[in-house]
């Protein structure tokens, strides 16, 4: 149990400093000039996290070590050359290194840095992780890719001044934490943090609501979308009476053999039995999807997919 030292000391549960403090006079609320805000200080040798009032006391040795304990990660920032950062795994309760993203071995304990992957086309592509970052979230004051290589931005003052780093800054001329970023709920006055709202590969957007969900809030018991759906996935396929894919992605069971690919590897238009349907081929006792005829590769046994096929006409 960690204590924070203010002129009196204060012991704090879960390792919550709670001893920061604002005294205010009536009327006046935390932050404005007639307010005097008291800092307290965590007892040696733990650091302080950068939340402000109610921070975290972490243990030295949990600094800079890839895992992020406050809650806005300050324990993991400026951690010097060669650090890389980590990324949430589902649920917040672990954070694997950056480079172990989506490097096709499960590494969270879920498996969950292994799902949601995909090549990146027009967005950005963090240097470490992979994730893919919309390139109207590059350059906000916001690390999203865990190794901040999202805000080498190489042009200097181009982040507002205002906002230290992981606060995003609104267009107000606020500071909200980087966290709530595009998560649904409008923390800016002007409710900037709510507009361009564009997922990053790692974050989860909502079925219904749409909003961004980051991979530390996913399955974590809360239902963040409102709908359920960032809690739903966390079920498998077969308890959301869904059929799975090989990559662990759940479809609609009408979606199978429907001579439309929906799991990435398309084995859901593989094996099928006949009958066909209108836009499926049948041979060998099997279906195939039509867009496989005369792909100059034989997908039937013996080659039937492959005949009559008109490829150019000579003059």
């Amino acid at each position: 149990m960690a204590r924070c030292l203010a002129v009196l000391v204060t012991v704090c549960l879960l390792s919550v400093c709670a001893g920061d403090m604002w005294h205010c006079p009536e009327g006046a609320s935390p932050g404005d000039p007639e307010c005097t805000y008291l800092e307290s200080f965590c007892a040696y040798p733990e650091l302080k996290c950068e939340e402000g009032v109610d921070s975290l006391c972490i243990a030295p040795e949990k600094w800079c070590d890839g895992v992020q304990d406050c809650v806005h990660h300050s324990d993991e920032k400026d951690c010097g050359a060669g650090y890389e950062g980590c990324v949430d795994c589902w649920g917040g309760g672990q954070c694997v290194p950056s480079g172990q993203w989506c490097d096709g071995t499960p590494d969270c304990v879920d498996g969950s840095d292994e799902k949601l992957c995909k090549r990146c086309t027009d967005e950005f592509e963090c240097k470490v992780s992979g994730i893919c970052v919309p390139m109207s979230r590059v350059c906000d004051g916001v690390n999203d890719c865990g190794d901040n290589s999202d805000e080498a931005c190489g042009v200097q003052g181009e982040s507002p001044p205002w906002c230290e780093a992981g606060r995003f800054p609104c267009a107000s001329g606020e500071c909200v934490p980087g966290s709530v970023r595009c998560d649904g709920v409008a923390d800016c006055t002007d409710g900037t943090d709510e507009m361009r709202c564009e997922c990053t590969s790692a974050e989860l957007r909502c079925d219904t609501s749409l909003r961004c969900v980051p991979p530390a809030a996913i399955c974590d018991g809360f239902d963040d979308c409102s709908d359920g759906s960032d809690e739903l996935i966390c079920l498998s396929c077969s308890a959301r009476q869904l059929w799975e894919c090989a990559d662990g992605d759940c479809i609609d069971p009408a979606s199978v053999c429907d001579g439309d690919m929906d799991c990435s590897y398309g084995e859901d238009e593989t094996d099928c039995q006949p009958p066909c349907n209108r836009i499926q081929f049948e041979c060998d006792g099997a279906c195939i999807s039509s867009h496989l005829l005369c792909d100059e590769t034989d997908n039937c046994p013996d080659g039937e997919d492959e005949r009559n096929c008109t490829i150019g006409v000579e003059e």
